[in-house]
């Protein structure tokens, strides 16, 4: 029996079985393909810290803690288990749907460690089990406030093949970046010199368009793809536009008096708030008399050669020109960035990386979606736990998702139904009590 349980091969066949509990997958299932490739090239991070876990008899505690906020455990230095996080960030991608990502991690984890299925509440009351659709929104409003960092955090020291990794890695990023570059180019023009030019032209009347365009020096061909991108290029199009469209419905003759109070109490609103800080600073407290003098405004703001605003404003030129791009032109571009991601997966240099989840910047709470729809919010609750677990005076979390570990690790499945609060014991139970069972062995814990 003591072979059996030494032998690595224990954590790889019963670490298989939490795996699926966690959804585990290297892909990405319904990915953004204008965004990302369908690889995770460090999803094996998590799987070996699962496998580790599992042979190194981790106490289930400090296991849940883990996965939910190994970003904010100590020690501070170790950077393994960061790899933990994978258990909330290697689902499915949802085509980039914000709020069913949301959904999933709700999910995964309240099933995982409360065996409750908590998201059967994201569209009403839960039917049988004591979950109000608050509570439900009190998660989304934790999730909702953590992000992934676009650059994941190394957990391995480099090797003596880092330097060809390097190498490899800088010539693959440059192939897709010139491809991105040119796709760019093709459908918006030079968007830093003209785009003032084209977003006045999407008001002119048609028939007047091509002149103007080509008087200014811009291409004709290339602004209907500035139609699309103001009109309907999404929620990251509307953070840049959405000034642009509502002003843009303002009769000609009251122009220069709305436009002022609008852009006045541009960040009084919901919506205000909702934009790109570079448009707001651009854009609070001018006073444009008609849409001329906006359009100027917007095509100093594209100018801008801050670094962090230029990528902002390149990836979304960038998503709408991969849409219009020639199928075989697209198609070499994303192969172009599946061979990146599969660089960082199977190149021996490739330092390993975990798939983290922090806290972001400006935590907030939810609003209930009303009928499950975002287009419909409703009153705004609190951050906090499940009602059925901490009783109805339970406490708003401060922050993200620390917090709500440490609730559920104090939880352990079984008391799902029940409201009483009990400390999980300190040893790992959960992993070898069957196998410590057969062997007749006894082991003493301390709640």
């Amino acid at each position: 029996m003591d072979k059996l349980l030494s032998s690595p091969h224990y954590g790889e066949r019963w670490g298989r079985h939490w795996l699926d509990v966690a959804r585990y997958s290297d892909s990405k299932g319904q990915f953004n393909r204008q965004r990302e490739s369908s690889i995770y090239p460090y999803a094996w991070t998590y799987r070996d810290y699962v496998i580790k876990a599992f042979n190194d008899d981790k106490p289930y505690n400090r296991f849940i803690m883990e996965q939910l906020a190994a970003d904010k455990l100590p020690p501070a230095n170790d950077k393994t288990s960061l790899a933990a996080l994978g258990f909330l960030t290697l689902g499915d991608h949802f085509n980039g749907n914000p709020n069913d990502v949301i959904n999933d991690r709700i999910d995964v984890t309240s099933k995982a460690f409360l065996g409750l299925t908590v998201s059967c509440a994201r569209c009403h009351d839960h039917k049988f089990d004591p979950i109000p659709q608050a509570d439900y929104y009190s998660l989304h409003g934790i999730f909702a406030s953590s992000v992934e960092p676009e650059m994941k955090p190394v957990i391995s020291a480099v090797n003596t093949n880092y330097q060809d990794y390097l190498a490899r890695h800088a010539e693959l990023d440059a192939r897709v970046q010139t491809v991105r570059t040119q796709s760019v180019a093709a459908a918006f023009g030079d968007y830093k010199r003209f785009g003032g030019v084209y977003l006045f032209a999407t008001r002119l009347p048609e028939k007047e368009r091509d002149a103007y365009l080509t008087k200014n020096g811009a291409e004709p061909a290339r602004l209907k793809n500035w139609q699309r991108i103001t009109q309907g290029g999404g929620r990251q199009a509307a953070s840049i536009f959405a000034p642009w469209n509502m002003l843009s419905r303002i009769p000609e003759q009251r122009f220069a008096e709305q436009s002022r109070r609008i852009l006045g109490n541009l960040d009084r609103n919901e919506r205000g708030r909702q934009l790109n800080p570079h448009v707001m600073k651009a854009l609070k407290g001018a006073a444009p008399r008609s849409m001329a003098e906006l359009a100027a405004i917007y095509g100093n703001l594209l100018a801008n050669p801050d670094p962090g605003w230029q990528t902002t404003v390149s990836t979304l030129l960038g998503d709408v020109a991969l849409r219009v791009l020639p199928n075989k032109q697209r198609g070499q571009f994303f192969a172009l960035r599946e061979q990146s991601d599969m660089l960082e997966m199977v190149h021996p240099g490739a330092p390993a990386r975990a798939t983290t989840l922090v806290d972001g910047p400006n935590p907030k709470d939810s609003p209930i979606f009303i009928r499950g729809e975002a287009e419909n919010p409703g009153e705004v609750v609190p951050r906090r736990f499940l009602e059925v677990l901490s009783g109805p005076n339970r406490p708003a979390f401060a922050s993200g998702n620390i917090t709500s570990a440490k609730a559920s690790s104090r939880r352990p499945t079984i008391l799902a139904i029940s409201p009483r609060r009990r400390a999980i014991p300190s040893c790992s139970i959960t992993w070898r009590a069957a196998s410590w069972k057969r062997a007749g062995r006894s082991r003493n814990c301390t709640s």
